[in-house]
């Protein structure tokens, strides 16, 4: 079996404060531990700063589509990404790393890191099919979560 890499416990003193902070977890939906190889193809990864720079127009208007006109940022990302509904968080996950759109997307995990006090997100995908039996996750607490 592969695991996904492990995300660090949450830690909110650490989102503001300026402290550096890597892979924190920061929400997760239906996300797997434990996956067998031949499921390698239903996952996805990138990084919010790469997606910022290497399209930042389209990026920027796929973050106020989603989080609205008050979008100023990757802070307002953040608070949008904690309190949105799983199915608006896929969609705009999907959209934003322009993710393969002849799959089914069924879960996510979206990690902060903190660099030099910026948010960045590492944004991850899952399409389980239904004929998996992989066990998935929905909360912070989870074995793909450092205790």
């Amino acid at each position: 079996m592969n695991q996904v890499f492990q995300a660090r416990k949450y830690n909110s003193g650490r989102l503001f404060s300026g402290f550096k902070a890597s892979y924190m977890i920061l929400r997760q939906h239906k996300f797997p531990w434990e996956y067998p190889q031949k499921e390698e193809a239903y996952l996805c990864r990138y990084d919010s700063d790469r997606v910022f720079r290497q399209e930042n127009e389209r990026a920027k208007a796929c973050a106020v589509k989603y989080v609205g006109k008050d979008y100023r940022n990757e802070y307002d990302l953040v608070a949008w990404i904690q309190k949105a509904r799983h199915e608006k968080v896929i969609s705009f996950i999907q959209e934003f790393i322009e993710a393969d759109s002849a799959k089914q997307w069924t879960g996510y995990r979206i990690m902060l890191t903190m660099e030099q006090g910026w948010p960045i997100l590492t944004l991850e995908m899952y399409a389980q099919t239904k004929e998996s039996n992989t066990k998935v996750y929905s909360r912070r607490i989870a074995p793909n979560v450092e205790a």
